[in-house]
């Protein structure tokens, strides 16, 4: 019996720790309330705080090129409430706000240009870039200072990289193509000078079998102060399947010693060419040329000449000749 009872006793809560449990949670969610409601009241309030945007700047002056800006950031005074205060600082990227320089006025500094803008002036177009709710309380640097060179322009080349592979019995039908072929390039002429072409960005393909069109951003350093009359070009790879056609084309002999001529074995090669299928009527020997041509240094140090396909259709392409080199024996020429 009496261990019963120390049982008993034992599994029974005290009621004074249950009251105080009770009392203590009440008083928790008392204080979490209390704290909300305060932090709630003081974020609601109007505070000041400095955000430092990056800055894109526009519409250079015509016929000048920008080779230095002092600052690339500005820093804002904002009277703003607390939540979009934490909003600003916590959640979004590094703002961006666009200055516009087109008004600027130039002061010649030797064979360059100054510009000075003073940032008291962008109150109001700042603030319609940050937001209408926020009052812009001060912005620093006070002053900004631009340097420009005359601007030189040069035609160049545009150059595709482009790196595929041809799927089975297939081939490129024409050269690849780039829409537009070369750009105007903009800047300093000490920079336009050594600039020759430009590249587009680097696209890697698959095995293709078909026609593509890629339009393909223009490479630039960000480094040089450059501009483009075209940001992107459009890339043309035209894809053919091919077959292959084979036919006998008598050689032609170029010796331009009169003293005598020369007579080669065998008279006729024959010529192995890859053709788009829709080419393939169009082939005709008529319009290849096989030849030698016998210099003088290689008549002495072989007993064979290499023979040369000099003319053929554009839209064919050779894949080889048997045999690529024939005997000769020099016939002297009767006077």
């Amino acid at each position: 019996m009496k261990t019963g009872l120390a049982n008993n006793a034992g599994t029974n809560p005290n009621p004074a720790k249950t009251r105080f449990r009770n009392q203590f949670s009440i008083f928790f969610v008392f204080v979490v309330f209390s704290a909300t409601v305060w932090v709630i009241a003081k974020l609601s309030k109007d505070f000041t705080s400095a955000i430092t945007y990056n800055v894109e700047y526009e519409n250079l002056p015509a016929g000048k090129t920008l080779v230095y800006a002092s600052d690339t950031a500005i820093t804002v005074g904002l009277d703003a409430s607390g939540f979009n205060l934490i909003n600003y600082h916590l959640f979004k990227k590094k703002p961006v706000v666009s200055i516009d320089l087109s008004g600027m006025r130039l002061y010649p500094d030797g064979i360059n240009f100054y510009g000075l803008l003073l940032t008291s002036g962008l109150t109001g177009k700042l603030a319609s870039q940050v937001g209408s709710h926020n009052e812009l309380i001060f912005i620093t640097p006070d002053t900004l200072r631009f340097e420009f060179k005359a601007e030189h322009s040069r035609r160049v080349p545009v150059l595709p990289r482009v790196q595929y592979q041809l799927s089975a019995q297939h081939m490129l039908y024409d050269s690849i193509q780039v829409v537009p072929d070369s750009i105007w390039v903009y800047g300093p002429h000490e920079i336009i000078d050594t600039l020759f072409f430009v590249e587009t960005s680097l696209q890697t393909l698959n095995e293709i079998n078909e026609n593509l069109q890629l339009n393909l951003a223009l490479q630039k350093k960000p480094d040089l102060p450059l501009t483009y009359s075209d940001n992107e070009v459009e890339v043309r790879i035209n894809v053919e399947k091919f077959t292959e056609k084979s036919f006998d084309l008598p050689i032609i002999v170029n010796c331009p010693d009169s003293l005598f001529t020369l007579r080669v074995f065998p008279e006729t090669v024959k010529v192995h060419c890859l053709v788009a299928l829709k080419d393939y009527k169009r082939i005709d020997p008529a319009l290849f040329e096989a030849a030698i041509f016998c210099s003088p240094g290689e008549l002495q140090s072989s007993n064979k000449l290499r023979v040369e396909i000099r003319q053929h259709p554009s839209y064919v392409r050779i894949a080889r000749i048997e045999p690529e080199r024939v005997e000769y024996i020099m016939v002297k020429t009767l006077q």
